[in-house]
């Protein structure tokens, strides 16, 4: 029987893989990437317009507009050697759209440097 060869697949480098994913390399080992989503456009069942006008319920709380959403993917949060944050993103609405921005870590070393890209974006931007 003959002897199959097994597939390689090379590893793209951080910039190829920021244009595969249609975002910059803002810092080695840290790719950006912003997307706008029209106001009008459904996430699911719900219309992002929702958000413009959420009230949270609490007293002295900012209406959806002022709102600053978080979120973060981690390697776990049972804590000790090789946890961290690979993804974190940040969204408001901004006019007419819901703004999200997102940083990925492609490499352990890139860590500081996109925890300041994120502070650093969301200080440029505004937030």
């Amino acid at each position: 029987m003959p002897r199959v060869a097994p597939l390689r697949h090379a590893r793209l480098d951080d910039a190829g893989l920021a244009e595969r994913l249609g975002g910059v390399l803002c810092a080695p080992g840290v790719i950006e990437l912003r997307h706008r989503l029209a106001l009008g456009h459904r996430h699911g069942q719900q219309p992002l317009t929702g958000l413009q006008d959420a009230e949270p319920g609490l007293p002295g709380a900012p209406d959806g507009a002022d709102w600053l959403f978080l979120d973060t993917e981690t390697s776990g949060l049972s804590g000790g050697t090789g946890t961290l944050a690979f993804l974190l993103g940040l969204a408001r609405v901004d006019g007419d759209a819901f703004e999200v921005r997102q940083w990925l870590l492609t490499a352990f070393a890139g860590e500081p440097a996109m925890l300041a890209a994120a502070a650093n974006g969301a200080a440029t931007a505004g937030w």
